[in-house]
């Protein structure tokens, strides 16, 4: 939910419970995020363009995507002492990401160095026109989660 829009940056809160107790454990490892029971809540500032996304932070904007880029590209931001890369892993060039109804191009950005216990990387999936469609979590473990990101309007 966009909570307010001030000089084009948007602050999105949103909220979903955990039914998996592994991605329970993490998500209370990750100081950010507010926990009541087994919901979890966040509120994030984010730039959200035709162009790209990006989060805002007290450090600096970090470039989530920009559409126009290609595999390859890299973004980075030091954050509370860690350094945070994202890198374009895929682009799409056909339809081949089942989404709802859909089938759509996505971008896959692959983001390291977040201090998360027990995930190896974030991979972000976008689309130029739905924004982020999803994400995916790979854990230390070798196991992964994907969720799927859909409005109710």
């Amino acid at each position: 939910e966009v909570k307010s829009l001030e000089n084009g940056v948007s602050t999105i809160s949103a909220s979903l419970t955990i039914s998996d107790p592994k991605l329970l454990e993490i998500a209370k490892s990750i100081p950010e995020l507010t926990l009541n029971g087994n919901t979890v809540s966040v509120s994030k500032k984010y730039r959200i363009t035709d162009e790209g996304i990006q989060n805002v932070y007290d450090e600096g904007n970090f470039t989530l995507v920009k559409y126009d880029d290609n595999v390859g590209d890299e973004y980075s931001i030091k954050v509370d002492g860690n350094t945070i890369k994202r890198k374009i892993e895929y682009k799409s060039t056909v339809d081949d990401y089942s989404w709802a109804f859909y089938d759509l191009k996505v971008m896959k950005v692959v983001e390291t160095g977040r201090p998360v216990a027990g995930v190896n990387k974030i991979e972000y999936i976008v689309n130029h026109k739905f924004g982020l469609v999803g994400f995916k979590v790979y854990f230390e473990d070798g196991s992964n989660k994907e969720v799927r990101f859909f409005s109710k309007n």
